[in-house]
C-alpha cells in the first residue's frame, strides 16, 4: 500500500500548479512510478460504487503498472498531465486516503478569516 512519503508526495502533485506537477512525476523514483501509475489509473477508473474494493482494484494495477513499467511510463503520466491531479486525488479518495493535510487547510483557513473580518470604527483613520 502507499506509504506516509509517497503519500505526501502524491499529496503534493495533486496540489502543485500542471508545471511543478510534471517536475514533481519526473523525480520519483521508479517504484514509486509504479505506485502512482496504478493510483492514476484507479482514479480514471473512478467508481464509487467500488467501496472496500477499490484497495483490491489498485493492487490489480499495481501488479499490471510493474509488467508494463518501462521509462515511456514518466512521458505516459507527463502527457495526461491535464488530468493527472484529478485521477490521483480520485485514486487516494477511492482508497480512504485524504489528498489534504485537514489540519493544516484549518489552521490556513483560521489565518485567512482573522483578516475577512470587517474592521473596527475607524481602523482606517
Amino acid at each position: 500500500m502507499i506509504d506516509d512519503n509517497l503519500l505526501e508526495k502524491c499529496r503534493n502533485i495533486v496540489r502543485a500548479t500542471v508545471s511543478n506537477a510534471v517536475y514533481a512525476v519526473a523525480a520519483l523514483t521508479d517504484d514509486e512510478l509504479i505506485q502512482v501509475t496504478a493510483l492514476a489509473w484507479l482514479g480514471r477508473e473512478f467508481s464509487k460504487e467500488w467501496g472496500e474494493a477499490a484497495s483490491k482494484m489498485y493492487e490489480k494495477l499495481l501488479l499490471e503498472a510493474r509488467a508494463k513499467h518501462d521509462h515511456a511510463s514518466i512521458e505516459y503520466l507527463v502527457a495526461k498531465n491535464n488530468v493527472l491531479q484529478a485521477y490521483i486525488g480520485r485514486g487516494l479518495d477511492l482508497l480512504g486516503l485524504d489528498v489534504f493535510d485537514y489540519d493544516k487547510a484549518m489552521r490556513i483557513a483560521q489565518e485567512k478569516s482573522a483578516f475577512s473580518k470587517p474592521p473596527t470604527e475607524g481602523a482606517y483613520q
